[in-house]
């Protein structure tokens, strides 16, 4: 595929809905922007809670589309308008409406492909049948792209299984989840009474309110834990299961000391002042907010799922690692985290994972030829 020679770049997301695939993307490109290209941010449609974090040196692109299928022929049209050097497509549905665009726009742009999830277990809890069969279409074509990144070892091993595609024609690239804005965000006061000192330990979820995350189990297994140790639940972040959380919180009558406060602008000063931070997650990619709290100097319990927690924690050396959907387990976890001493957590630990590190990585790309 032929480069363009213009310095323009297009990050192509459904939205800008408060999701750590969309908080990444938009770092890297408000950083590309500091080392002079031209910045497009296209969205299927504009809306989600990081709209006002997109600064005017980006370009924001609204396709006005109902989904991502009808977007087609307004990127078809923005292709040949444009002609980007290169265009940055998240998530598998977006990816393959780019590739069809690119095709039949006919346009030069180099289309660069960005894996956030682990393919085999969104398929496995897909809920609709598009959902089911996406492989065969990304099996057709994803060997169209120019490049195809994975934001995780665990993510490039079973997407090449999945697609039936060669190893190294996956390269992994972390995300760039530990800026400085995020560590001066941490040190924030919070109003909330939960966080005086003499209250009750606060054990942390973060994460839209889905059947991915498992929130219904670390509900359980706070029931447990608050059974012999005081405690309380926040669980940050918005969803279509928050009926059903809500509904489980009742059951276990821990109302009064269980919170879904929803989508929050800083959620790093929850991970700062929280005596836990716990990662229920059935499968992930690359969980950002497992980063985040390392950042922050948050003990950690996350569940052992694809991908990613084992990645992160290197094998349980940063945090526990517990089975994924085990209330019994999880529960465990987070009494012996709780009374355990509270021990400083190194730099190392998310040293891979900052804003500059990953960057580097996406300067690489942009200024190759290949």
């Amino acid at each position: 595929m032929l480069q363009t020679c213009n310095n323009r770049v297009a990050f192509f997301l459904a939205s800008l809905r408060g999701g750590g695939a969309e908080r990444v993307m938009l770092n890297i490109a408000i950083s590309l922007v500091a080392h002079g290209y031209s910045v497009d941010l296209i969205l299927v449609k504009r809306e989600g809670e990081y709209l006002k974090k997109v600064p005017d040196t980006i370009r924001l692109i609204d396709l006005g589309s109902r989904g991502a299928l009808n977007s087609i022929p307004h990127l078809v049209r923005y292709f040949r308008r444009e002609q980007p050097s290169f265009i940055f497509p998240s998530l598998p549905h977006i990816s393959l409406v780019t590739l069809a665009a690119r095709y039949l726009s006919r346009a030069k742009s180099r289309v660069v492909i960005v894996e956030h999830n682990t393919l085999s277990q969104s398929v496995q809890f897909a809920q609709t049948y598009k959902g089911r069969i996406l492989p065969i279409f990304m099996r057709l074509l994803y060997p169209l792209a120019d490049r195809i990144v994975a934001v995780s070892t665990g993510v490039a091993d079973d997407l090449s299984i999945s697609l039936n595609t060669p190893r190294h024609c996956i390269e992994v690239i972390y995300n760039p989840v530990v800026t400085s804005e995020i560590l001066a965000l941490s040190r924030e006061p919070l109003s909330s009474p939960w966080f005086t000192e003499g209250a009750p330990p606060v054990i942390l979820g973060i994460g839209r309110l889905t059947h991915a995350k498992g929130f219904s189990a670390l509900i359980r297994a706070f029931s447990k834990v608050r059974e012999t140790s005081p405690c309380r639940l926040i669980i940050l972040g918005e969803g279509a299961d928050r009926p059903t959380l809500e509904c489980i919180i009742s059951e276990l009558g821990v109302s009064s000391d269980a919170m879904l406060p929803g989508f929050v602008e800083n959620p790093y000063a929850f991970l700062k002042g929280s005596a836990l931070f716990v990662l229920s997650s059935l499968w992930e990619g690359l969980p950002t907010v497992l980063i985040e709290a390392l950042a922050c100097d948050t003990p950690v319990v996350s569940t052992d799922c694809p991908s990613g927690p084992r990645e992160i924690l290197e094998d349980g050396r940063w945090g526990k690692l517990v089975p994924v959907n085990d209330d019994d387990a999880l529960a465990s976890a987070i009494s012996e985290s709780l009374t355990s001493p509270r021990l400083s957590i190194p730099q190392i630990s998310w040293a891979p994972f900052t804003l500059e590190e990953t960057l580097s990585k996406y300067l690489a790309i942009l200024r190759s030829t290949d």
